[in-house]
């Protein structure tokens, strides 16, 4: 029988097996199968194992945000709080971001602030935030999400603008969609909100390489 690629059997929840499958590689394993096996770990609550992959990804891809994004959720979800908002935060001068400019990045510096405001300023996150808004290139994903964060547009507004012609490409925006409506319910004091988009967040399988996932699912552990 063919092996599975790691990534379909990443999409069937089968963390281990696609684990498995990128380590199968060995030394021809390139960036998207580490990258693959670095979530694997995620999934299955191996934080350190998913920082010492995600940690040299950074150091060989420097000006790319992406690298930023995930080094600092490793930090996040084994409580290096700081840690995780310093990287977040050296991420926002990549010169290689995300299709609305570097929105996710100050997107994820508002979880933080929202979530542990002795670490980082909401209000310096919710500042970063405006500043995205105001480059053309935020009428791109994630730039939408941002625009719900600070007031611009509805909820309503928002989940029509994730949708997307592409059922995977939907999957993914709907997650990041529904994680930050969440994180907008707690900063307004609405927990049972806040858990039903996190669990609509996780929903979908196809939304297995989007960070916020992981956020989500670390959310409704808590």
């Amino acid at each position: 029988m063919k092996a599975r690629p790691g990534w379909d059997l990443m999409m069937e929840g089968r963390f281990a097996d696609a684990l498995l499958a990128f380590q199968r590689k060995g030394k021809e394993m390139d960036r998207f199968a580490k990258a693959g096996s670095a979530i694997a770990y995620v999934a299955l609550g191996r934080y350190e194992d998913a920082k010492e992959i995600f940690d040299e990804s950074l150091d060989l891809r420097p000006t790319s945000s992406d690298s930023h994004v995930w080094s600092g959720l490793a930090r996040w979800l084994l409580k290096h709080w700081e840690d995780a908002t310093k990287i977040w935060e050296r991420g926002l001068t990549c010169q290689y971001q995300d299709g609305a400019g570097g929105m996710e990045l100050a997107l994820l510096l508002y979880y933080a602030g929202t979530r542990r405001p002795n670490v980082y300023d909401v209000g310096k996150a919710k500042a970063l935030i405006e500043k995205k808004l105001g480059s053309l290139w935020a009428k791109n994903w994630p730039g939408p999400v941002g625009e719900y964060i600070v007031a611009r547009i509805s909820e309503k507004e928002l989940k029509s603008r994730a949708r997307f012609t592409h059922k995977i490409v939907t999957a993914k925006q709907m997650c990041q969609a529904d994680f930050y409506i969440g994180i907008a319910a707690i900063r307004d004091g609405k927990e049972r909100t806040a858990k039903k988009h996190f669990r609509l967040a996780t929903g979908s399988l196809l939304s297995v390489n989007i960070c916020e996932r992981y956020l989500a699912i670390h959310e409704l552990s808590g």
